[in-house]
């Protein structure tokens, strides 16, 4: 019995693994749930003695995280309150806008693939480890884990680019006006028939 993990472009990019392929056929693709489950199970896993208390602080927190994104079909579901524990610091509507806006710009077939997606995941949750229980990761987040590739596959120009970075790196106001330009450049990457039937 031989298992092979290996990424999509180096089955077909390697003769060894070509020659694997002929002789051992059955491929396991992952999914949209394979990738929750490894976020939830193991990135984003919890002490059995800290789960009360997030528990606790979303619950008394739900009125808010539920209006965030109403009226659109992004918004909070009361399935959501399923996952919120496991998927903390992320809420499950940042989940479902990062994932739409993923596979949009996934131009070149890399962005949306599991490995991508764990790399977001993982920096989302050093970016708030540190912070007190409740802090959660912001929607702009994702911006900041993909601008540099987004350049580089002239998708971001880099006078916005340098325009936004300047503003980040500025007072209050400034910083809250990266942060509205970042949120602002991921919805526009959505194409509008997509962003109406989502309701952004």
């Amino acid at each position: 019995l031989l298992f092979v993990g290996t990424g999509q472009s180096a089955l077909s990019g390697m003769p060894n693994l070509q020659r694997l392929m002929g002789r051992f056929p059955v491929q396991v693709t992952l999914g949209d749930w394979d990738v929750e489950n490894v976020t939830r199970k193991i990135i984003l896993a919890k002490k059995s003695t800290a789960v009360p208390e997030v528990d606790r602080v979303w619950r008394d927190n739900l009125g808010e995280i539920s209006r965030h994104l109403r009226g659109t079909k992004l918004e909070h579901v009361t399935d959501d309150e399923a996952f919120i524990t496991a998927d903390y610091p992320i809420l499950p509507v940042r989940r479902r806008f990062w994932e739409n806006v993923l596979r949009t710009i996934d131009a070149t077939g890399t962005v949306a693939q599991l490995r991508s997606q764990l790399r977001v995941v993982h920096e989302a949750a050093l970016e708030t480890a540190e912070l007190p229980l409740g802090h959660v990761v912001s929607g702009d987040f994702l911006y900041d884990q993909i601008a540099a590739n987004l350049v580089s596959t002239a998708q971001l120009s880099r006078e916005i680019f340098d325009s936004v970075q300047r503003f980040a790196a500025g007072d209050g106001p400034s910083q809250l006006k990266a942060r509205l330009l970042k949120l602002i450049y991921l919805i526009n990457k959505l194409p509008p028939e997509k962003a109406i039937a989502i309701g952004l």
